[in-house]
C-alpha cells in the first residue's frame, strides 16, 4: 500500500485512483478511525481522501473485513428497514 508524502499529496481527489472529490460519483463514506489508520494512504493520522472503491482496496489488502461504515453524501440513502 503506498503512503504519500506531504510533497506527493493529491489535492481535492481521491489518493489512489484519482477521482475528483467533487464528481458527481463520489460516495462520501466513513469508517472507524481504527480502519482509517490500517487504510491511510498519508503519514498524517486522520488525514488523506480515498474514495470508497480504493478504501475497499485498501481493506482487502489489510485483510480487514466487515468494516462497519457510514455514508454520509452522495446520491444514495441508507434504509434502515
Amino acid at each position: 500500500m503506498k503512503h504519500f508524502s506531504d510533497e506527493e499529496r493529491p489535492k481535492s481527489q481521491c489518493y489512489d485512483c484519482g477521482l475528483p472529490y467533487d464528481d458527481p460519483s463520489w460516495i462520501e463514506a466513513i469508517v472507524p478511525d481504527s480502519v482509517w489508520e490500517v487504510i491511510n494512504p498519508t503519514y498524517h493520522a486522520g488525514a488523506g481522501l480515498l474514495c470508497i472503491n480504493c478504501m475497499a482496496k485498501r481493506c482487502a489488502e489489510s485483510g480487514l473485513v466487515n468494516v462497519p461504515i457510514q455514508l454520509t453524501a452522495g446520491p444514495f440513502v441508507v434504509r434502515t428497514e
